[in-house]
């Protein structure tokens, strides 16, 4: 599966979850940033406050 997020895949219905939510390339690229955030707002504050 290319790495594409969010362009022109699947006709421009980016986040449909029809017909499953892990067939949808660009749904589950963006669920890959779900982590990466937490992590950002776990770390910064006992990097700075800490």
């Amino acid at each position: 599966m290319p790495l594409a997020f969010c362009g022109n895949e699947n006709h421009s219905a980016a986040y449909r979850v029809d017909q499953g939510v892990l067939n949808n390339g660009c749904f589950v690229d963006a669920l890959n940033v779900v982590p990466h955030v937490f992590l950002l707002f776990i770390t910064f504050p006992i990097l700075f406050i800490g």
